[in-house]
């Protein structure tokens, strides 16, 4: 008897949950967010917010955190490539935190989202979602990453703050230089295109009034008779500050050693640009890793076998960039959107030193540097 009343209580138990299952199916529960029904013929979007690829200059602490409130619109599409608009868009209200949930009727759309200093303050970023494809009973992801307003663009005009620290190591002194220059809209900047300042080593110094938008910045460093370059993106946003530090070291002057040298900010995530590096010759292209080295020698006579430790010749490629250009000494060097192709003792790879190269490149929601270190041996 009591055998037969187990039996039945397992029974009973696996019929009950069979029923709220097929309950949950049936009335289209979010499967991400068990506690929420999707209300009946809708769909449900996850939007999640961040920051680009920031191996850029960015505001601290460089993520969304920084950002007070955020507005957000929905625009609805004909088609899937979301081209054709279908009516107006509808701008349902504001929200805080890093992350929103939206209901949604079955059909095509992307979302726009604006970022906010403060509670209904100005905007001051922007961003826009991939197209979306929503049907009902069933929920959708997206990431807006989200970029600074150009200083003329409507709403988002407002100037933020540069902060800047050179140091050295490895006994180097000398002189330093900084060259700003806008990257877009430079007629509503004209005081930065080409603006340079004069940094003391080791004290941080500040530029208050920079207008929001996308610049490239060209750090010079002269030794003696000697110089050494590094450029990189700075992406300035209304009221916010962006800081850069970076430190020149003895391999980056003739003669001087090998040590690799890391910029002085975070490197996150996303679409980051990837390095190719294409030896010459038969073999697999090596991919480099950001801020990675190649090592390159002048004196192949030298060498016990071609190629082995380092090259004469390399060619490097990137990915993950719409557009790009490469830039050494502070300068656009090579062919913009083509490979590059490094020799030791070509110009500007002539002396015995440690070079860095940038590219500064554009993808679907601004401009972003990414850099790597190329080594001149005898």
């Amino acid at each position: 008897m009591k055998t037969m009343n187990k039996t039945c209580g397992k029974l009973a138990a696996l019929t009950a949950a069979l029923l709220v299952t097929a309950v949950l199916i049936t009335a289209c529960v979010d499967p991400i967010n068990l506690g929420y029904q999707i209300p009946e013929g809708m769909g449900r979007l996850y939007l999640n917010l961040g920051n680009n690829n920031p191996r850029s200059i960015l505001p601290a602490p460089g993520s969304v955190s920084m950002f007070a409130q955020f507005t957000y619109s929905i625009q609805e599409y004909n088609e899937a490539a979301c081209t054709s608009v279908k009516g107006s868009a509808t701008t349902p209200d504001t929200f805080s935190g890093a992350n929103k949930s939206i209901d949604l009727s079955p059909g095509f759309y992307r979302v726009i989202v604006t970022g906010r200093l403060t509670i209904s303050g100005a905007d001051v970023a922007t961003g826009t979602s991939t197209p979306i494809e929503m049907t009902a009973g069933a929920s959708e992801n997206r990431t807006v990453n989200l970029s600074p307003y150009a200083y003329d663009a409507a709403g988002g005009a407002g100037n933020g703050t540069f902060t800047y620290t050179i140091d050295t190591t490895g006994g180097v002194t000398g002189t330093c230089q900084i060259v700003i220059t806008s990257l877009v809209n430079s007629a509503s900047s004209p005081a930065y295109n080409g603006e340079t300042l004069t940094p003391t080593v080791g004290t941080k110094g500040t530029l208050s009034t920079i207008p929001s938008g996308f610049y490239i910045v060209d750090t010079e460093f002269t030794s003696g008779t000697d110089k050494a370059y590094t450029s990189d993106v700075l992406h300035i946003y209304k009221g916010f500050t962006s800081d850069f530090t970076y430190n020149f070291d003895a391999s980056q002057f003739p003669a001087g050693g090998t040590v690799v040298i890391t910029p002085g900010w975070t490197d996150p995530t996303d679409t980051k640009p990837v390095f190719t590096q294409l030896k010459n010759g038969p073999g697999t292209p090596i991919t480099l890793p950001e801020n990675g080295t190649i090592a390159l020698s002048k004196d192949l006579a030298a060498l016990e076998v071609p190629e082995t430790p380092a090259p004469d010749n390399v060619v490097v490629a990137i990915t993950n960039f719409t557009t790009y250009t490469w830039r050494v000494n502070g300068a656009v060097t090579g062919t913009a959107n083509t490979q590059l192709t490094i020799t030791a003792g070509i110009a500007p790879f002539t002396e015995t030193k440690t070079y860095t190269v940038t590219a500064v490149g554009t993808n679907a929601t601004g401009y972003y540097s990414s850099k790597f270190t190329v080594e001149i041996t005898d």
